[in-house]
């Protein structure tokens, strides 16, 4: 275990955290494993008010204290007179720094009861500040509130991360009650559709888990079912600043402008179906709706038709419903490092693929091809922050590359276009692609690869007159492993995540994609794997990714990048996307820390980036190459206080001391209550990961 700060980039910033390392550096890391043997006895009093079913649990750096391990927490026990009192006795290391956090456990219900509390225990929050202590003399006692500082400052309780739980969600978003208008087979029955109209686009929805049969031997019908969270992420009425939340049993409004999720988290989830309880306009008499784990578990993410019955068992509508399986990480990652806050005192300069775009920016495109080693080393110089894409080759190596799609010539002058999502690796870095945007004449269009993908890797007079380049010779499709080795490592990374949007994406790219949990894993697995000091962001386009990424983890970051007012980008069916406020309802929903923006309408109107990080308690960046390569529209962002502009023009950009803002605004992680934080980092560091 190492602990210590590094700076990153060419504007001095600082990242503090704590690095898990193999091999020999184990054993110099800290004074708490390379120090003396000796342990004394320490007793850990916290103040902390918990529910019924919540553990107050402890997570540290020594062995005492489970080494971070997800696995190795530290369970205190309810002080006997008073409830809100909860103690641990251990045994650390003596006269040495020992660094800890508090996590909050909750116990889930399970259909098993032969699982015991132990095995049923799983995170719901973690402490994103780190506590430290050093240990001097025999039977200390160490007395500190649970999400407050020894000093009165917060220390910003996180949402914690999925271990060994997965979380069903079911989501409501621009879907109508439907009539029935074809005879529908039911519990193995024949029944004619009722002759229904809905009221309005209005209705009430509620959303009953119970267990399903099973054939195990130690299956509990009469278990109880995990509770259901009902939330509201966007409403048409009010424009909701954030989730309204739900009792289990309440009932929820929803309007066809609305996005309304229930979800849950279960150690379960083959075994748990939901009745989905809906009642009509003002109707004061409801449909049910029965959703089966066959259905719903068909993919990661499934769209799913369910029938509606009167009470008559009469067939009464059907509803339509987006469900969503967010499963953990194979390996979890441990709580040694959690993203606490960001450091607002200046503007990140963030390179747009490294350099810039090689597609749109002409004459002015930078000498290095986007999405390259060489790209990304160079901006590097000029920059804070590097941007790039990550998606997936066929046989599922993570490498940079922005669109789905690629051209490739032949010899007969036909020029197609190939999925990145079909080549393997060993393709990928062989064939020759062409990446002129404007083709010569008598070039003819072929929609899809050749048959035979063999032979593009030769590369002949006409694919070299073509501007055609050999991808490894101009580093195009680098693994992100690649880029992490190749890529100095005080180079800080935004991370976007290219995973396809069912409504904006081509139907021909989104057919037969990867699963969003196996896609997500292989990009992680490498980020954990190499990220080592280096300071990573990550962001998507994608509202089901940014779910995944921010459930799957909390080390790193995530941002959700939208599309609003950026034509011909908006994707008119998801309304998270229609406008800045939308966007910010579903950041507070998921509790994410910052959303990136097109900056055209920022710009028009300054006094939104002002009221989206002082009011609404959020990171705030931007993209969009027309406005951020205009260097007074760039100075305009600065000035009210931006937190980072994505640019292509880097090379006419002003120096370093033109991104310091001159108000220090620190944006709480703690986004999903919008509370705002004026503790914190040094004036120096662009986030703390304690």
């Amino acid at each position: 275990m190492k602990f210590g700060s590094w700076n990153l980039g060419a504007g001095g910033l600082q990242y503090n955290c704590v690095v898990l390392s193999s091999g020999p550096e184990i054993g110099e890391m800290t004074s708490a494993s390379s120090g003396s043997s000796e342990l004394l006895s320490c007793t850990f009093k916290v103040k902390a008010t918990c529910a019924t079913d919540e553990t107050l649990c402890l997570s540290g750096g020594c062995s005492s204290l489970g080494n971070w391990s997800v696995d190795g927490l530290k369970c205190l026990k309810r002080a006997k007179d008073d409830g809100s009192v909860w103690q641990l006795t251990c045994d650390l290391p003596a006269t040495c720094k020992v660094e800890y956090r508090y996590v909050l456990a909750v116990t889930l219900p399970s259909c098993a009861p032969s699982k015991s509390e132990e095995q049923r225990r799983v995170i719901k929050e973690v402490e994103s500040v780190q506590r430290s202590c050093v240990i001097t003399s025999d039977n200390e006692t160490l007395t500190d509130t649970y999400g407050t500082a020894a000093d009165g400052s917060s220390t910003r309780p996180d949402l914690g991360f999925l271990t060994k739980q997965q979380e069903v969600r079911i989501m409501l978003l621009r879907q109508k009650l439907e009539p029935l208008t074809s005879p529908l087979v039911m519990y193995g029955q024949s029944a004619a559709p009722a002759v229904y109209t809905p009221h309005s686009d209005v209705c009430k929805v509620r959303v009953e888990p119970f267990w399903m049969s099973s054939s195990t031997s130690d299956f509990d019908q009469r278990a109880a079912s995990p509770p259901v969270q009902a939330k509201t992420q966007v409403s048409s009425t009010g424009r909701c600043k954030g989730p309204s939340p739900h009792g289990r049993d309440d009932w929820v409004d929803y309007n066809i402008d609305d996005v309304v999720v229930f979800s849950t988290q279960t150690l379960d989830s083959g075994c748990l179906g939901f009745r989905l309880h809906v009642r009509h306009g003002k109707s004061s008499v409801s449909s049910i709706g029965t959703l089966l784990p066959e259905q719903y578990m068909q993919s990661s993410i499934t769209t799913v038709t369910v029938p509606l019955l009167s009470q008559q068992q009469q067939c009464a509508g059907c509803l339509v419903v987006e469900c969503q399986v967010v499963k953990p990480l194979n390996k979890p990652t441990d709580l040694s490092r959690v993203y606490s806050s960001w450091d607002t005192s200046k503007c990140l300069r963030i390179g747009h693929r490294g350099m810039g775009s090689s597609e749109k920016l002409g004459k002015d495109c930078s000498a290095y091809m986007e999405n390259t080693v060489a790209a990304f080393t160079a901006a590097g110089e000029v920059a804070d922050m590097v941007e790039f894409d990550v998606q997936l080759s066929s046989d599922l190596v993570p490498v940079i590359f922005h669109d789905f799609t690629f051209f490739t010539r032949t010899s007969d002058k036909q020029r197609h276009e190939v999925r990145v999502q079909d080549c393997s690796l060993a393709t990928l870095q062989t064939i020759n692609m062409d990446t002129s945007y404007q083709p010569p004449s008598g070039t003819k269009f072929v929609r899809g690869p050749p048959s035979d993908l063999s032979h593009l890797g030769v590369c002949d007079s006409v694919l070299a007159q073509a501007r055609s380049v050999s991808t490894r010779s101009d580093g195009v499709f680098p693994t992100l492993e690649e880029v992490f080795q190749r890529v100095p490592e005080e180079i800080a990374f935004d991370v976007e995540i290219k995973y396809p949007m069912l409504d904006y994406d081509p139907v021909d790219v989104c057919t037969s994609y990867f699963d969003i949990n196996i896609f997500i894993d292989k990009i992680l697995e490498v980020v954990f794997r190499c990220a080592r000091k280096r300071f990573i962001v990550l962001t998507s386009f994608c509202p089901r990714t940014t779910i995944c990424l921010r459930r799957k983890q909390s080390t790193f970051p995530v941002v959700y990048l939208s599309n609003i007012d950026a034509p011909p980008y908006e994707i008119p069916n998801d309304i998270r996307c229609a406008s800045l406020s939308e966007t910010l309802a579903f950041a507070h929903a998921e509790a994410l820390p910052g959303v990136a923006c097109m900056a055209g309408p920022l710009v028009e109107t300054p006094s939104l980036i002002d009221d989206v990080i002082m009011n609404q308690g959020m990171l705030l960046f931007t993209w969009g190459g027309a406005t951020n390569n205009n260097v007074d529209h760039v100075a305009v962002q600065v000035k009210h206080g931006i937190n980072g502009i994505v640019i292509d023009t880097l090379h006419r950009m002003p120096g370093p001391e033109a991104f310091a803002l001159n108000v220090r605004r620190a944006a709480p992680l703690d986004s999903c209550k919008g509370a705002k934080d004026d503790d914190a980092t040094s004036s120096q560091s662009c986030c703390a990961c304690s």
